[in-house]
């Protein structure tokens, strides 16, 4: 339980006695009254503001019951999407003679605030609360079965056997009851009494030590495990339920005896890419990928730091939380104190704020400049550490060399980090954004129906995916090829830039695809400062009719909605624009070795 937890934030104080005797208290609590349930309006004492825009976000109203719609005519124009009249024909309900439409007399709940689709809870006779068997799709406007099973009612629609897990909060396994509809605070931050005792206690006015205190009896939800808890796929340890329901916030979800998520090998679950089959699988998806182990990875080098928290752990939101609201001061407060009790890496919370109710995805930020925000040559690092950024859009890394804008950065619509590394996937209940953050490449993708890779959507003039994957596969081959040989060629005279340069490139990790411009315009100065190759003595006319030649105009269907931050205008010269090119040139010609038809992209 949340409560069990004994570990206290520490904060700076003048005197490390008073610190320790501090954290005492709240421990002794957790450990002598279990929290529990006190609902939202107890914490919209305090947290009015918070506890308000809750109110209204998809989270608070994913369960929202009848008689809520009757006494709020807000909420209820918020929450009722459905068209019932269209609905007519399409339910038989038992008892009935045929089947006939649902009207608001026939819902007990509506289940899913609707970004997508929206279902609906009614009760039976016999009191069984039961999903109805057709939904409505938000995104078109019509009402589509929910086959579930093969007839209906049927155990397969039972609400408190299949939804009730990840749609209330505070649910009593024994009672078959809950505390209040909808993910509300208590879901994601565990039972508040012992949190908000310490609050009346402490009064309007509270001490370092009492906040400590205060905020060691709540979770603050930066574990992934808090949002896995329903956005997972996966069963109880017997098998019978889709939800963790003996978690909460602070317990090991993945415990044997709390519950099991999908192998990446059950096709009903999964793509053979290793992306989701179905929808509320982003914990399953979070786990396969390196922002889960993010913090661990970084631990393992020498360099590990306090700076390095601030793109390898979600921690350092607590921190800044800290700074802001100035509990603790940076020439005081040592960071890595806070992995006592944040040792995450990478988790939803990184990017997610369920408070920031206007973003329909409660987005931290833009999502370009959240990826950009870690994915650049972070000053925090001595030399060039993971200049993603700039290789993909074409900024200065190494003195001397001057950057070559990215190809992909500014085409009209065209992609960004979303694009591939988040693509919309189609799953059975419609696309959603993958959190592999992995793209599915067109090789793997050839033959696997319904799933489209990440290149072919902008690509269209490209025949098959199979010519696209050879040609990603001829730019990285002829990439890794280089940065071998510079490496072997390299010794105690070489000048630094020169291993500036291939740091560049082998920090960006993509060998090539952001910009292989850029990658080639690096990597042809370290070619030719190590004597590799002579240098380009092409002159811009010949370039311009060689790129005439080679490189025939390509149709790319744009993008849908970009997003990214107003670029930087990337500096270049022509001796090393015509490197880029060149380079270029030789890459494109190798390609139409694998291709059919001499087509080229």
């Amino acid at each position: 339980m949340l409560m069990g937890m004994s570990v206290m934030l520490s904060l700076a104080q003048d005197d490390e006695g008073d610190e320790e005797a501090d954290a005492t208290p709240a421990a002794e609590v957790a450990e002598a009254e279990p929290a529990t349930y006190e609902g939202t309006r107890q914490c919209r004492d305090c947290h009015r503001s918070t506890a308000s825009d809750l109110e209204t976000s998809y989270h608070a109203l994913t369960l929202v019951s009848s008689a809520d719609l009757e006494d709020d005519e807000d909420i209820a124009a918020q929450v009722l999407l459905a068209d019932f009249e269209a609905s007519e024909g399409m339910v038989q309900f038992p008892g009935e003679d045929e089947a006939r439409g649902i009207s608001l007399r026939d819902v007990a709940f509506t289940l899913g605030a609707g970004r997508h689709y929206q279902a609906f809870v009614t009760e039976l006779d016999d009191e069984t609360l039961m999903v109805l068997p057709i939904q409505w799709d938000v995104i078109n406007s019509e009402w589509k079965n929910l086959p579930l099973a093969e007839e209906w009612p049927d155990p397969a629609y039972e609400f408190t056997t299949n939804c009730v897990g990840c749609h209330t909060t505070g649910f009593d396994t024994s009672e078959l009851t809950w505390e209040e509809t909808g993910v509300q605070c208590e879901a994601c931050h565990g039972p508040g009494s012992n949190h908000i005792e310490i609050a009346d206690d402490a009064g309007s006015s509270i001490s370092d030590s009492e906040y400590a205190e205060l905020s060691g009896a709540i979770n603050f939800a930066l574990d992934a495990q808090v949002c896995g808890r329903c956005h997972v796929r996966g069963t109880s340890p017997d098998g019978e339920l889709p939800y963790p329901l003996a978690y909460h916030p602070g317990d090991d979800l993945l415990a044997e005896d709390t519950f099991h998520t999908f192998p990446g090998d059950d096709a009903t679950h999964w793509f053979p890419t290793g992306h989701a089959l179905l929808p509320n699988m982003q914990f399953n998806e979070w786990l396969t990928s390196s922002h889960s182990t993010a913090l661990a990875d970084a631990q393992e080098s020498d360099a590990f730091g306090a700076a390095c928290l601030s793109c390898h752990s979600v921690a350092q939101v607590r921190i800044n939380y800290l700074f802001e609201e100035e509990w603790a001061f940076e020439d005081e407060y040592d960071p890595l104190d806070a992995l006592d009790r944040f040792p995450f890496g990478v988790t939803c919370a990184s990017c997610h704020n369920p408070h920031e109710v206007e973003a329909a995805t409660y987005l931290r930020d833009e999502p370009y400049a959240l990826c950009v925000s870690c994915h650049y040559d972070s000053e925090d690092t001595e030399g060039i550490h993971h200049p993603v950024q700039e290789t993909f859009e074409g900024l200065p890394l190494v003195e001397g060399i001057d950057p070559v804008e990215g190809v992909h950065f500014s085409a009209e619509d065209g992609p960004d980090c979303l694009t591939c590394h988040m693509q919309l996937v189609e799953t059975k209940s419609g696309p959603r954004s993958s959190h592999t953050f992995a793209p599915i490449m067109p090789g793997a993708a050839a033959d696997v129906e319904g799933l489209q890779d990440a290149c072919t959507t902008c690509h269209t003039d490209v025949e098959t995916p199979e010519q696209m994957q050879a040609l990603i596969d001829s730019v990285q081959q002829n990439v890794a090829d280089r940065v071998a040989a510079i490496q072997e060629n390299m010794g105690d005279d070489t000048p630094e830039w020169v291993g500036q340069a291939l740091a560049a490139v082998e920090g960006d990790g993509s060998q090539g695809i952001h910009n292989y411009a850029y990658t080639s315009a690096l990597l042809t100065s370290a070619e030719t400062e190590l004597g590799l190759i002579s240098g380009s003595s092409l002159s811009n006319d010949d370039v311009s009719m060689l790129v005439d030649e080679v490189l025939p105009d390509v149709e790319v269907t744009p993008v849908p909605a970009p997003t990214r931050v107003p670029r930087v205008g990337a500096l270049t010269t022509p001796s090393l624009v015509i490197l880029g090119i060149a380079g270029l040139i030789i890459l494109f010609a190798a390609y139409t070795f694998f291709v059919r038809g001499n087509r080229n992209v």
